[in-house]
């Protein structure tokens, strides 16, 4: 072999492991457990999470103003003790069966 051929070969050879070495950082970075996917995800996560506390916010606000109605409006709460079929003291509350409610509920039909 000529030296001219030697020299190339070697040359060559450094080169090809320099891609080598370049192609498996690459992949490395992008695909490894810290990589540039992984950071992707994380960054979709977190903008999924800041969305959701934005909405807990949103709802805690909206039970904070409900509890200060209930505890500032005595018409907010017999609406709230009706909804839960609960009564006042001194109250008596009566409860019919189904069936009469139905029949208490349809319209009286006019007798001819």
């Amino acid at each position: 072999m000529s030296p001219e051929f030697t020299h190339s070969l070697r040359r060559h050879k450094g080169v090809l492991l320099s891609s080598v070495a370049i192609v498996t950082l690459g992949w490395a970075a992008y695909n490894g457990s810290t990589g540039f996917r992984d950071l992707l995800a994380k960054r979709e996560q977190i903008r999924d999470l800041q969305e959701q506390n934005a909405m807990l916010e949103t709802q805690n606000a909206e039970k904070r103003q409900r509890v200060e109605r209930l505890e500032s409006s005595e018409g907010e709460q017999d609406i709230e003790i009706r909804k839960l079929n609960l009564s006042k003291p001194g109250e008596t509350i009566f409860m019919l069966p189904e069936a009469e409610k139905k029949k208490s509920a349809e319209p009286k039909k006019k007798k001819r």
